[in-house]
């Protein structure tokens, strides 16, 4: 619960900037198969998006472990949370499988609930898109 209440802590403090968000977990082999594109997408969009990494392993320690394994927890690029499969936000989002992906616009609005995943090329149009939109204060 306290994972959810940081996360929803960083939603409203993320306003301004898009949001791609990662529902994975350590023992989800489509998940760690694009970790790679994602590490890439991060390195290449760093300060610009924020990267979020939500984790439904109950496991806290098979999570760390993969953290470290695949090297995808760079506190200064991305943001972990470890949520569980019945957490508020796999419910809310009705996370049936995974990997599962969402887009986040500038005003925090949720503008794709099923989004690319890391590989697919069409996934950095749909980033670079967002980040152009102007928001008006």
């Amino acid at each position: 619960k306290e994972s959810e209440e940081k996360f929803s802590l960083f939603l409203k403090n993320s306003k301004g900037r898009v949001l791609y968000v990662d529902f994975w977990a350590s023992w989800c082999k489509p998940c760690l198969k694009e970790m790679p594109a994602s590490k890439a997408l991060v390195e290449k969009y760093k300060g610009k998006v924020g990267f979020v990494y939500l984790s439904l392993d109950d496991d806290l320690n098979a999570w760390r472990a993969a953290l470290k394994k695949y090297d995808i927890e760079k506190p200064y690029l991305t943001n972990h949370f470890r949520i569980g499969p019945q957490s508020d936000a796999a419910i809310l989002f009705d996370v049936q499988s995974i990997p599962r992906y969402l887009l986040i616009d500038k005003r925090g609005n949720f503008v794709d609930r099923n989004a690319k995943r890391p590989s697919d090329p069409e996934l950095e149009e749909d980033i670079q898109r967002l980040m152009a939109e102007k928001i008006e204060n």
